[in-house]
């Protein structure tokens, strides 16, 4: 059984088929039972930009842990995805360098205390002019690198955690947030400066975009946008542009842009693919036509439109879509009627006879 697919088209000789201009032409006839058209109207719109985003932890909230120094995981207490508390109990960890860390602090706390009797002893013979300028510098540049050692070793002890065995000591939450990555296992030997888990903060993300070249100049700083997932075809999310790259990128040829959302509903999910809509600020008055009535080939948007019996296939600039319609600058004009269905039939016939 064979399925025929029958286009009712009529094409009527002429005795001259050729044309210096760039946009191609025919008055060839079409059955108007297979075709549908429009008239293009112009109508006051808000320029929308639409652009595809990736949703990202919010870097802001997010606290990476490392090993202070090298050991061993000795516990764990959460599972990745978890919630955690700050303050809630992360791990144990061993390591033979905290007794260590512990006897400097008390080597350096104690330098501390020799070192402010000394700067008061120099203040006290330079007041009475015993003692140089020089030395009295000296002994305030003794007291200020002893303070800074002993604040470098509390930092790294602070990092530790809490000790509660003889060279064993416990992690705890920084702050709260979800558990979003686990490098460790227990009884792990890691090395200093080895990842051991991140927690972020989930209740606002960020949305990386790419802006072309040619958009550059619409966006600005702070321009507030619409997201769309399709996971909540629904809802319409809020988020706000707070961050401009300064450069393009030099492979992808795009500058990077950063939006933040509020998420306390915590249904957007890092790695998410969004549409992000930025409205810009300056409505303008704009062609529109169906989006349907586009055709986009070798990398350029035509539109085919008709004038009595001939057909034109019409390249158009600085199409803009939003949802069903599409606004256009430049290539068509007001009044022009404009084919919507089985335009793609007519389109390959002309390029097709231009060749």
């Amino acid at each position: 059984m064979k399925t025929k697919y029958l286009f009712l088209i009529t094409i009527l000789t002429c005795s001259a088929c050729s044309s210096s201009t760039s946009e191609s032409t025919a008055s060839d006839s079409f059955d108007p039972r297979i075709l549908e058209e429009v008239v293009a109207e112009k109508t006051a719109h808000q320029q929308v930009l639409t652009f595809n985003g990736l949703v990202a932890v919010n870097e802001d909230k997010l606290y990476q842990y490392k090993a202070p120094e090298e050991g061993i995981v000795e516990q764990i207490y959460f599972a990745m995805g978890d919630f955690i508390q700050k303050g809630e109990r992360l791990l144990t960890f061993k390591s033979p360098h905290y007794n260590a860390l512990q006897n400097e602090l008390l080597a350096n706390r104690k330098n501390v205390a020799i070192q402010q009797r000394g700067l008061a002893s120099a203040k006290s013979l330079y007041e009475d002019q015993l003692l140089s300028h020089e030395e009295y510098l000296t002994a305030e540049s003794n007291l200020e690198l002893a303070q800074q050692e002993l604040a470098q070793v509390q930092n790294t002890l602070a990092i530790y955690g809490t000790p509660i065995a003889d060279n064993l000591f416990e992690i705890r939450a920084k702050q709260s947030g979800y558990v979003i990555q686990k490098d460790i296992t227990p009884f792990l030997t890691i090395g200093k400066e080895d990842h051991l888990l991140s927690i972020a903060d989930l209740s606002t993300l960020w949305i990386q975009v790419q802006i072309h070249p040619t958009q550059i100049p619409l966006i600005r700083k702070g321009n507030r946008v619409d997201i769309h997932s399709a996971t909540y075809p629904q809802e319409v999310f809020k988020g706000e542009i707070f961050q401009l790259s300064p450069i393009i990128d030099p492979k992808e040829k795009v500058m990077h842009a950063l939006i933040v959302v509020n998420n306390e509903s915590f249904k957007l999910k890092p790695s998410m693919v969004v549409e992000v809509q930025v409205k810009l600020d300056n409505p303008t008055t704009q062609v529109v036509v169906p989006t349907e009535a586009l055709i986009f080939d070798e990398n350029e948007q035509h539109i085919v439109t008709r004038r009595g019996e001939e057909y034109q296939v019409n390249l158009v600039k600085g199409a803009n879509r939003y949802k069903d319609s599409t606004f256009i600058l430049e290539g068509i004009k007001e009044g022009d009627t404009v084919i919507t269905k089985n335009n793609l039939l007519i389109y390959n016939h002309l390029k097709n006879k231009s060749h």
